[in-house]
């Protein structure tokens, strides 16, 4: 099974501030970031860093979680994302070059078999109907 993720402008805009600290708070960038914003409209509770982590609450698994690939792209798109906050630079500056030098993209994640069967006895059917409504090309 293949499932579209779209990292839209829009997530990006949500996003941009991601890591900088501003408030002086350091937001969580593995549920933050944009592509992890992305991933959690198909996997709410989600995780994203050089792989994404599905982690289901009181899941049948004995780690609870799920970790799917990501491709080469996306995680270079997450590099990207990353290297937009330099050493020096304001918030405000790194979210002027996040949303000046990045664009929206979707890429795709594949299933095997077995994590599609751990998706199916992790995930509640309204869940997954949800999933499916929203992504109708799956």
């Amino acid at each position: 099974m293949k499932i579209e993720i779209n990292c839209s402008q829009e997530l990006l805009e949500k996003s941009k501030y991601c890591g900088t600290g501003l408030g002086g708070v350091k937001h969580d960038v593995v549920s933050k970031c944009w592509i992890a914003l992305a991933v959690q409209e198909v996997f709410p509770n989600s995780q994203v860093n050089n792989h994404i982590k599905i982690i289901f609450e009181g899941g049948k698994l004995y780690l609870k979680d799920l970790v799917l690939d990501l491709p080469v792209y996306a995680k270079g798109m997450i590099r990207d994302f990353d290297a937009c906050d330099r050493y020096g630079m304001t918030p405000e500056q790194t979210a002027e070059l996040r949303l000046e030098k990045l664009n929206p993209f979707t890429f795709e994640i594949e299933l095997t078999e077995e994590q599609e069967n751990i998706l199916l006895e992790n995930i509640s059917l309204p869940d997954l109907t949800e999933c499916f409504v929203a992504k109708p090309n799956i």
